[in-house]
């Protein structure tokens, strides 16, 4: 990508797909969602305890709210760390409530200047992103359609994806991961890293 895709990309408006596939049945439309499940009969990848502690305690003093931020890594340690970023979608609903539905509450969207040092790619010591996280209060470990239509307007799009389930007793979490853009995230269990 040239500089001037970049600071295109960077500028332009991020928009809203259509997340809603109308269907004609005999009784009316039909809504019907796509989503990414995490599928128990895969295999489970290992978090170190660090990191997992890490996403459930801010899963959990966020809530009610959804949490959001990056999990970086290098080729060694792709789960290294948890970078936490603050949830601006009441935010973007304030300002555009059209184009962003939802608040804190029903979704998430990380504010830039939390994320930014990360969009360059690698840091000094090698570290990258390798995966965004987000939480569910109420809600299983999945990519609802809204997930799924905005990873590819991240500045992440071929980061893993992290959902955090928040019970009222337990927490939960579930890794997505895809061959590339285009193709169908695959949900897997999440487990702690032997130490």
């Amino acid at each position: 990508m040239t500089r001037v895709e970049c600071a295109a990309r960077r500028r332009r408006r991020p928009e809203i797909p259509a997340v809603w596939n109308l269907e004609s049945r005999a009784r009316g439309p039909v809504a019907v969602r796509r989503r990414a499940e995490v599928d128990e009969s895969r295999r489970a990848v290992s978090l170190p305890a660090s990191v997992l502690s890490e996403l459930y305690e801010h899963a959990r003093v966020t809530a009610p709210e959804e949490c959001c931020g990056l999990v970086v890594g290098t080729d060694r340690q792709p789960y290294r760390r948890a970078v936490r970023c603050r949830n601006v979608m009441t935010l973007m609903h304030s300002r555009a409530p059209e184009q962003w539905p939802w608040d804190n509450r029903r979704g998430f969207y990380m504010d830039p200047t939390d994320y930014q040092p990360w969009v360059k790619g690698e840091s000094a010591d090698g570290e990258r992103v390798t995966a965004v996280y987000h939480s569910h209060v109420g809600a299983a470990c999945y990519l609802s359609s809204v997930d799924l239509d905005l990873v590819d307007l991240s500045q992440f799009p071929h980061a893993e994806q992290i959902v955090i389930s928040v019970g009222e007793e337990q927490l939960a979490a579930g890794i997505f991961h895809r061959e590339g853009i285009g193709h169908p995230f695959v949900g897997h269990p999440v487990v702690v890293a032997a130490p």
